[in-house]
């Protein structure tokens, strides 16, 4: 068994099999939009800024609440 460690053919058959673990280890998990860091702003910026829609500014104040136990909770996305 060992004889076959040493050939030729078992060099090239084991770069093969060891090119395409590192490939399957190196490779990216997520794809398109599943790549998005999905991230809230922190409070100071939402504090500090004024956002304009449309014609019209905005200017949020921060209030504390407990999350709910059911229903979905919109996430924020960083690009």
């Amino acid at each position: 068994m060992f004889e076959f460690l040493k050939s030729e053919s078992f060099k090239s058959i084991g770069s093969l099999i060891l090119g395409i673990g590192l490939l399957a280890v190196l490779k990216p998990i997520c794809k398109g939009d599943n790549c998005i860091t999905q991230k809230a702003p922190s409070v100071d910026e939402v504090v500090k800024s004024t956002y304009q829609l449309g014609s019209k500014c905005y200017q949020f104040k921060t209030q504390q609440i407990i999350c709910p136990q059911k229903g979905i909770i919109e996430p924020f996305a960083v690009y």
